[in-house]
């Protein structure tokens, strides 16, 4: 199994087939974004949020447990099954618990997923064609492996698949003129670049957990609010983004906003 690290995330990928049936009801509550043609806003984004703040598996455990509609969540049981708890000596467990309960209980019951959202930043690779066979420029997000992308967190032991919709349609960017001269004038020498997602959670499954890539994982499915490729030095290369999904509190601050001329469709 290949283990790919940015920060406590990781990702794996999967056969998109596989997931048809089991994810087909619950994808119904999800609007896909068309990449080549995304109608998305010209909108302000809070840079020092986006590059700080990358989710947690706390973050995402408790989101989850949230989405899912989970009430009154046993906190004690939960933090005894996380690692802070397990890694300490037995004799440190209850210091463990007696400090964490009254923080995790409260940060659950202040807790609006749709408002706060997940964050992730990941490394990537990706391939610039200016003007190929068929006259057009793209930008192509690289992966290891082909198929759907989704992002396994585990929390006080629950497997959770943070599951970006219709991500794939970014796969393969066709670049407008002003697009093509900005990704020209910000990327890297190098493939090396950062993929960064700003995620509203939409819908959750505590029940009945889905087999992806051969093991069990509970969906958490998030529409895409915010899907940007960045270069070592911070620098957006490139970016698509919606208000619809955005999260509330990432509309601060203006990151590097590229306005587009009028009647263009991409931000």
């Amino acid at each position: 199994m290949k283990i790919f690290t940015a920060g406590t995330i990781v990702m794996k990928f999967f056969n998109m087939l596989s997931l048809v049936l089991g994810l087909f009801s619950l994808l119904m509550v999800l609007s896909a974004p068309v990449a080549t043609v995304a109608r998305a806003e010209v909108i302000e984004v809070d840079k020092q949020r986006i590059f700080e703040f990358p989710s947690t598996g706390e973050d995402v455990g408790l989101t989850f447990l949230k989405v899912a509609g989970v009430k009154n969540p046993d906190f004690s049981d939960l933090l005894k099954r996380t690692e802070a708890y397990k890694s300490v000596s037995v004799e440190k467990r209850e210091d463990v618990l007696k400090d964490n309960i009254a923080r995790v209980s409260a940060k659950y019951a202040a807790l609006n997923p749709a408002a706060e959202g997940l964050l992730i930043r990941l490394a990537i690779k990706v391939n610039y064609v200016d003007e190929g066979q068929d006259g057009l420029s793209t930008l192509e997000i690289q992966y290891p492996s082909k198929g759907m992308t989704y992002f396994p967190f585990i929390y006080a032991g629950m497997p959770i698949a943070v599951i970006p919709d219709s991500i794939d349609m970014f796969n393969k960017i066709i670049l407008s003129p002003d697009e093509k001269n900005i990704v020209k004038a910000t990327i890297d020498a190098t493939s090396d670049a950062t993929l960064i997602l700003d995620l509203k959670p939409v819908s959750a499954d505590a029940r009945t957990p889905l087999v992806l890539d051969g093991e069990k994982q509970f969906p958490l499915l998030c529409q895409i609010g915010y899907i940007g490729i960045h270069n070592r030095s911070g620098g957006q290369v490139w970016a698509w983004a919606t208000k619809k999904s955005l999260t509330e509190q990432r509309r601060d601050r203006m990151i590097e906003d590229i306005k587009p001329k009028q009647g263009e469709t991409k931000f």
